[in-house]
């Protein structure tokens, strides 16, 4: 990571090479705006390009101990290493926007009171959206699912900043060796929980039968229930009979004896008609 760039005031003259490439370039807008065809406008070009690559100004960065051929490489290196640096812990941002975003989650002591308190201060990535969120997972999940973003985007980019190739190779193994060491933990713990709950399942089908077998030894079998044939008060001899068809004369005969038929004699219902009737047969 480079260090800070501090710029210097330097004064050229008006005659200074320093200038000459963007005298040139915009000699060129200039004549292409008054070009009346398109071979005029190549022809403009081609002379541009011409100019440049032999009258091209190199830049040599001291910071970085680089030199660089235009102006435009030099500002585009600029831009991407020396603009966007923490003051706080050096680390280089692509933009102000990621830098601001740095700064308020990492280094502002007002938002870091008010995280500490439960309030949300993760702000989306998006600059039109307002939203903002209690923790970075939460607003990984917002940017994939509502703005599409791709699951491979480096969401960390605000607390590591822009990164190299080396830095970001060694970032990746340490996180595949992280995801691995958190399955394989998960994984022992779901076979652990797995064999206690079998031990668990197995020792409470012994109890549930012996608890069985002793409920069914305690129960009692009413008598009013009957394995197999139904019991009836009907002899079953009378079962058997067969009914015999019946005339006219067998039903008057049937009235008659109703009719005629003496009133069957009946015992004493209570024990003082008993003592009563003993004494009239002694009498007599």
């Amino acid at each position: 990571m480079s260090t800070i760039y501090i710029p210097q005031k330097r004064i050229y003259a008006p005659n200074d090479p320093f200038f000459e490439e963007g005298n040139i370039a915009l000699r060129a807008i200039w004549l292409q705006k008054q070009a009346q065809s398109e071979l005029e406008i190549q022809m403009i070009q081609q002379e541009v390009s011409q100019l440049s690559q032999e009258r091209s100004h190199t830049i040599y960065c001291d910071e970085c101990r680089v030199t660089y051929p235009s102006i435009t490489a030099y500002e585009s290196h600029y831009e991407a290493v020396h603009r966007n640096v923490c003051l706080e812990c050096l680390k280089i941002f692509p933009g102000f926007e990621w830098l601001q975003l740095h700064i308020d989650e990492f280094h502002n002591t007002l938002l870091q009171i008010k995280k500490e308190r439960g309030d949300k201060i993760h702000k989306c990535y998006v600059e039109d959206c307002k939203k903002v969120f209690s923790d970075p997972r939460k607003r990984r999940l917002h940017l994939v699912d509502k703005h599409n973003y791709p699951r491979h985007f480096p969401f960390d980019l605000v607390y590591t900043g822009t990164l190299s190739f080396e830095e970001r190779k060694i970032r990746d193994q340490k996180n595949k060796a992280r995801i691995q060491r958190h399955n394989m933990e998960k994984g022992d713990v779901d076979m652990s929980k797995n064999e206690e709950s079998a031990v668990k399942d197995n020792g409470k089908g012994d109890v549930d039968m012996d608890e069985l077998v002793t409920n069914m030894s305690r129960l009692k079998i009413p008598k009013s229930i009957s394995f197999g044939h139904v019991k009836s008060s009907v002899p079953q001899h009378r079962h058997h009979e067969k009914l015999k068809p019946t005339t006219k004369q067998d039903d008057v005969e049937m009235k008659e004896k109703k009719v005629y038929s003496r009133p069957r004699k009946r015992g004493p219902k209570n024990k003082k008609q008993k003592e009563q009737q003993q004494e009239q047969m002694m009498e007599e």
